[in-house]
């Protein structure tokens, strides 16, 4: 359901899936570009190594401008909720 569920449980995944490459911990990480410093966070902190691959982000419905405060903006509260005990 968010970011740091995807991390936990990819993980996990990985790691049952990994059985045979002792060892390795380096995973690619595709996601957009306003989203990959934090998701890369989230990753890291379950112990992987992290090669981000920038996926291209389609063109919205509002003016780039726009879009890009709105991208910063959610990132922004979500990167704080993340932080948030629950």
């Amino acid at each position: 359901m968010s970011t740091v569920d995807n991390a936990r449980f990819a993980t996990a995944l990985w790691a049952r899936r990994a059985l045979g490459a002792e060892g390795s911990r380096t995973v690619f990480l595709v996601t957009c570009e306003w989203h990959m410093p934090r998701a890369k966070k989230h990753f890291a902190r379950e112990g992987l190594e992290v090669i981000g691959v920038p996926a291209k982000r389609p063109d919205g419905v509002l003016p780039r401008g726009l879009t890009e405060l709105a991208l910063q903006v959610r990132e922004r509260v979500a990167a704080w909720l993340d932080e948030v005990p629950k």
